[in-house]
């Protein structure tokens, strides 16, 4: 009788150092998980970090466009300014009507060429606020995709964080 119950005993010593087996069999798999997502949430934060930067150069390229474009908008006024002056000029002159035809010719000659430059600075200008919005659109789109992405990485690692807690106990606890 002794001899069959040391013998029951022993069978389910056994089975016990199987299952124990297992279980660690199992831990170290949920452990090279972790360590797996780990890395994964470092490379993850490692891209975000690098996309953050790719934002700052867009945010400072759309600084660096709106100075140029306050710049061609004072060079508009000044040549508006100018043209003004011209215009107020060419008046001033053709009402005294002692002036040549040469000279009232090359007046409306600078004028026109005033006038192009001048629709040449609003082209520009109307170039560099397209670019600005284009670039706008884009760096919302990228921010709310990224944003959406790192949510999505959290609450995956979060939710295998949690398996492995789960993993732990339950090897802890047999």
């Amino acid at each position: 009788e002794l001899d069959t119950e040391l013998k029951k005993q022993e069978a389910a010593l056994s089975s016990l150092q199987d299952e124990k087996q297992v279980e660690e069999v199992k831990l170290c798999e949920a452990e090279e998980k972790v360590l797996a997502r780990t890395a994964e949430r470092d490379r993850l934060q490692a891209e975000v970090t690098t996309k953050q930067a790719e934002l700052v150069n867009v945010e400072n390229e759309l600084q660096r466009l709106n100075a140029v474009r306050q710049e061609l908008e004072t060079k508009r006024e000044r040549l508006s300014n100018r043209r003004d002056a011209l215009q107020t000029a060419v008046q001033d002159l053709q009402q005294r009507r002692n002036l040549s035809q040469e000279q009232l010719d090359q007046l409306n000659v600078n004028l026109d060429d005033l006038e192009n430059q001048i629709s040449s600075i609003e082209s520009q200008r109307q170039r560099l606020e397209s670019r600005q919005d284009a670039l706008m659109q884009q760096i919302e789109a990228a921010a709310e995709k990224e944003l959406e992405a790192a949510q999505q990485r959290v609450a995956a690692e979060t939710e295998a964080e949690n398996a492995v807690q789960k993993a732990d106990f339950h090897s802890q606890r047999i």
